[in-house]
C-alpha cells in the first residue's frame, strides 16, 4: 500500500515539473518595427538636388540655364562726356541740351568711321558757335569788371586753341589704328564743347532760362 502511494506522487511530481517547464519556455520575441530599422543610404529619398527638376530651383522657382544679359545704356559710352559743375541744377539743364541728343541720333545712323567723322565734326562747329553766342550774351549780363575778366579768359582760351587741336591731333596719329581720326574729331568736338559748357555755367547763375543758339 506505501509502495503504491509513494510511486503514485512519484508521478504526480513528475507530471508538475515537465508542465511548470512547458509554461516557463522563453517566448519568441515579436518582429521589430520596420520603421524601427536603419534605413541604407540605397534606400533613402534622393538629396533636393538631385530631386530638382530641370529649370527649377530647389525652393522651385523657374531659373535660367543661361546668365542674363547686361542691360543695354540709353546711349553709348564716350559719345558725350557727362559735364560735371558745383551747379547741380545747371548740370541737369546742360545734360537736356538739344545738341546732344541731336548729336547722339546722328552718330548712331552712323555705318562707317568716315560717318562717325563727318557727324563730330559737323557738331564740333555748332559748340564752335554756341561758344561765341554763350560769350555775347554773356558779357551784355555780367558786371563791368566781370566783363574784363571774362575777355581776357576767352581770349586766352582762343589763343591756345590752334595748340590743343593740334596735341589731339598728334596724339590720335600716335595711337594710328582705323578708330584714330574717329577719336580725333570726337575729341576737337568735346574741346568746343567744354568751353560752351563753362560760358553757358556762368550764364545760368544771371539767367537761369537761358537758350541755345542751336535751332536743331
Amino acid at each position: 500500500m506505501k509502495k503504491r502511494l509513494f510511486v503514485s506522487l512519484l508521478a504526480v511530481c513528475i507530471a508538475a515539473s515537465l508542465f511548470a517547464g512547458c509554461t516557463n519556455q522563453q517566448k519568441p520575441e515579436p518582429a521589430p518595427d520596420s520603421s524601427a530599422l536603419p534605413v541604407s543610404s540605397s534606400d533613402a529619398p534622393s538629396s533636393s538636388v538631385e530631386g530638382t527638376v530641370e529649370g527649377e530651383s530647389s525652393e522651385g522657382a523657374p531659373v535660367s540655364s543661361t546668365p542674363p544679359a547686361s542691360q543695354p545704356a540709353e546711349s553709348s559710352p564716350g559719345q558725350v562726356l557727362p559735364v560735371e559743375t558745383e551747379n547741380k541744377d545747371f548740370d541737369t539743364k546742360f545734360a537736356n541740351n538739344p545738341i546732344d541728343k541731336a548729336y547722339i541720333k546722328d552718330n548712331n545712323n552712323a555705318i562707317s568711321n568716315r560717318d562717325m567723322v563727318e557727324v563730330s565734326d559737323k557738331y564740333a562747329e555748332i559748340w564752335k558757335k554756341e561758344v561765341s553766342s554763350a560769350y555775347e550774351k554773356l558779357l551784355e549780363k555780367v558786371s563791368a569788371d566781370r566783363r574784363e575778366t571774362l575777355k581776357a579768359e576767352q581770349k586766352a582760351w582762343s589763343d591756345g586753341t590752334e595748340a590743343a587741336l593740334q596735341e589731339i591731333e598728334e596724339e590720335a596719329a600716335a595711337v594710328g589704328g582705323t578708330m584714330a581720326q574717329v577719336d580725333a574729331s570726337s575729341r576737337v568736338m568735346d574741346y568746343y564743347r567744354s568751353r560752351a559748357a563753362k560760358l553757358y555755367e556762368e550764364l545760368y547763375q544771371v539767367e537761369p532760362g537761358y537758350s541755345y543758339d542751336f535751332a536743331g
